[in-house]
């Protein structure tokens, strides 16, 4: 299995993303609150991966290298900021830090 994570498209600077009974969509555009959606349960990811610059190289790509070695991150641009917001292939939103803290996950000694 293998995820490659996106940059947002501009000027969407950062989302975040509340599941309960429905999903809530709070979208920054150049770094100020434009506003929330509320949606049917499921349809935020949908719109964070229409959000998302899928048709540029993926800074940032996660896929399995065996058990000796668990997840392997890779980054395909430099200098990206920990706290930069991106969005995964299948809509999940998530920090540079915390794809990078997947390395290493999974694996069996």
């Amino acid at each position: 299995m293998s995820t490659s994570y996106y940059h947002l498209r501009r000027p969407v600077t950062s989302l975040h993303l509340r599941e309960a009974e429905h999903d809530e969509l709070s979208v920054w555009t150049d770094h100020g609150l434009s506003g929330t959606l509320t949606m049917p349960k499921g349809h935020g990811k949908l719109l964070a991966r229409m959000l998302a610059n899928t048709d540029a190289v993926p800074p940032l790509h996660v896929h399995y290298g065996g058990d000796s070695v668990g997840c392997v991150a890779s980054e395909s641009a430099t200098g990206l900021d920990p706290s930069l917001i991106l969005v995964s292939d299948c809509g999940e939103i998530v920090t540079v830090a915390e794809v990078r803290a997947m390395a290493g996950m999974g694996r069996r000694s």
